[in-house]
């Protein structure tokens, strides 16, 4: 695989990077759950769709659901998982133990809920695939040179726009 793996690697980390976090931040402002070192309720206030400046001002009464760093942690695992399947065994578990420890970190030091986390492991996993498959689509299709139909989603962030891009190739 070489450094062509390592490269398409890179791309697929900050694609994957770039998309996943764009959708979490839309669920962290829809959700609005307060961080458990801010709670002013048991379980933590629940305030959806806060101001922008509110959201930015007190970020942490805000943005705990779902796990941002989960996400992260996860969409980083699957990637380097698909493109290096050959070394799954030491991959996988080092991966799943250093998520596991993250998790365990973050609930005791009240970064996160417990709760917060199959959200954004779910989304980690799902934005690792669907990138890494994304991009080996691309190879395949370009080494073949065959049309095929598909579709992209891409977030687009600018100063006068913020929103997706959809992208069909024929």
């Amino acid at each position: 695989m070489g450094r062509t793996a390592a490269w398409n690697t890179s791309y697929e980390l900050i694609h994957g990077m770039a998309i996943s976090t764009f959708y979490s931040q839309i669920l962290k402002h829809s959700f609005g759950r307060q961080a458990p070192t801010n709670r002013t309720e048991p379980r933590g206030a629940w305030r959806p769709f806060p101001s922008i400046e509110t959201y930015y001002t007190h970020t942490a009464d805000y943005d705990a659901m779902p796990s941002g760093h989960i996400m992260t942690g996860a969409l980083v695992l699957t990637i380097i998982d698909e493109n290096y399947p050959e070394y799954s065994n030491i991959i996988l578990p080092t991966g799943i133990t250093l998520l596991s420890l993250l998790t365990w970190q973050m609930v005791n030091n009240g970064v996160h809920w417990a709760s917060d986390y199959p959200l954004g492991l779910a989304m980690g996993l799902f934005y690792g695939r669907y990138v890494a498959h994304h991009w080996k689509y691309k190879k395949v299709q370009g080494s073949q040179a065959k049309n095929h139909e598909m579709w992209d989603i891409f977030p687009v962030v600018t100063s006068h726009f913020q929103g997706l891009t959809f992208n069909y190739t024929f």
